[in-house]
């Protein structure tokens, strides 16, 4: 016999079908988590936080911190979240050297809210849909606070895209400034950073030196205001954006792997270099090898610096 379906036979059909069976949760509960994140989380767990996270850590207690810009933090951020930008730690603009002032970086910070006995969870926007919207912000501003002396830092994995899909709440403005700000005690961890004089040894001792920044900027395009073009001798070019396929940050086994093709091992005798026109994105390199247990000093001042300074030498492919 066949059955004939109506209108109403069939919505009664399709409800019963979708409908949930007893005992189960709808899936829209059940918090989304890929292989890939899955690995990273379970991999890292003191360098990355889950998004669905979030909301429960900041009732415990830990600093949401929005890295990103302030055009961009006020076009959305997350309800409750303090804002620190890379630009508030430097001196000087067009720079992307840290100051060397420990009071005034300490009072910016905890202007910002941050407390050395508080857990920091950093987001930004984690990787653009095209090549250039997204900087890795907020692996900059891990790199920063953990060389600062900060005990306790984690990063959002997925970033704004995640915090989004899992429910938190956004809202538009400016900043809403902390109670009671006070200052936070700088206390420097020196092999998270290097300088210009670190880069000229490196590249003697055949120490790996990474140019975090696009294909076109290391073969010498000039793209932001430095004042040569080209990269430092000996580098390998490894774009932040490669750390990235289609389906997100790519697993730990690639990157691992990308990196040890480049000679970045972890080996303490061989600690790596990370450089990029102002250590934003080389802070990104930073934390996904930190991730992996593999240490890299990130180059703050990097092309902006080195390219200004006459004697410093460039290479073009």
């Amino acid at each position: 016999m066949r059955i004939r379906f109506t209108p109403l036979l069939t919505l009664l059909c399709v409800t019963i079908a979708c409908a949930p069976a007893a005992g189960s949760t709808p899936e829209r509960d059940v918090p989304r988590v890929d292989a890939r994140e899955a690995a990273w989380l379970a991999h890292a767990p003191e360098v990355f936080v889950a998004a669905s996270e979030v909301a429960s850590a900041q009732q415990a207690g830990a600093l949401l911190v929005d890295a990103r810009s302030l055009a961009r933090f006020a076009d959305g951020h997350v309800v409750g979240a303090a804002h620190l930008p890379w630009e508030r730690l430097v001196d000087a603009p067009a720079s992307g050297r840290l100051s060397e002032d420990d009071a005034w970086l300490g009072q910016r910070l905890g202007d910002a809210g941050v407390r050395a006995d508080a857990p920091l969870i950093l987001y930004g926007d984690w990787a653009g849909d095209a090549p250039g919207s997204a900087w890795g912000e907020e692996g900059r501003a891990w790199w920063a606070l953990r060389y600062l002396g900060h005990p306790n830092v984690r990063v959002v994995y997925g970033g704004v895209p995640a915090l989004e899909a899992s429910g938190v709440r956004f809202e538009r403005g400016g900043v809403v400034a902390p109670p009671a700000p006070a200052p936070f005690v700088v206390q420097r961890q020196d092999d998270w950073r290097a300088d210009a004089d670190a880069v000229r040894a490196a590249m003697q001792q055949g120490t790996p030196l990474l140019d975090t920044r696009s294909p076109e900027e290391f073969a010498g395009q000039v793209l932001y205001g430095e004042l040569r073009g080209g990269h430092v001798p000996g580098a390998a070019s490894l774009w932040w954006e490669e750390l990235f396929d289609a389906e997100g940050l790519r697993s730990p086994d690639e990157v691992r792997a990308r990196l040890a093709a480049l000679g970045v091992t972890g080996a303490p005798e061989t600690r790596a270099i990370a450089y990029c026109t102002g250590g934003i994105r080389s802070g990104f390199v930073v934390l996904v090898a930190a991730a992996l247990g593999v240490p890299v000093a990130n180059y703050d001042a990097s092309m902006w610096e080195w390219a200004a300074m006459p004697l410093s030498p460039l290479s073009r492919p």
